[in-house]
């Protein structure tokens, strides 16, 4: 699986391709749902909904130093991105890229904000 990120506006250099890892999660869906305990032992359900903004894209993705310094780059210079996933373009913003020593997998945790448009299989 690819996934590309991007700036949201115009910048020569504001462009990442990344061969994501199969254990990468980006098909997650949730509701926002909260449960309250009441008085007597039970409780109470609350359903909002659904909201692709609650999602949390995990992708992971081997990088080297070039890589790492484009990605991180795109992170400075820009507050929101975009990622173009094979379900669609989110726009979000990435919260932190974590490099797991033993493996050299890094995890780019992409926070959605909103989804742009929704690729037909």
């Amino acid at each position: 699986m690819f996934v590309s990120i991007c700036a949201v506006i115009f910048d020569p250099a504001g462009r990442l391709t990344l061969a994501a890892n199969p254990d990468s999660d980006v098909f997650s869906a949730g509701r926002r749902i909260t449960r309250v305990a009441t008085l007597d032992g039970k409780s109470i359900i609350i359903d909002n909904g659904f909201s692709v903004s609650d999602n949390t894209f995990a992708i992971r993705v081997y990088l080297d130093a070039v890589g790492y310094a484009a990605l991180s780059r795109l992170i400075v210079v820009h507050s929101e991105l975009l990622a173009a996933i094979p379900g669609g373009v989110y726009r979000g913003s990435i919260d932190r890229i974590e490099r797991d020593a033993a493996s050299g997998v890094y995890l780019i945790n992409f926070l959605v904000s909103e989804q742009i448009s929704e690729l037909k299989t």
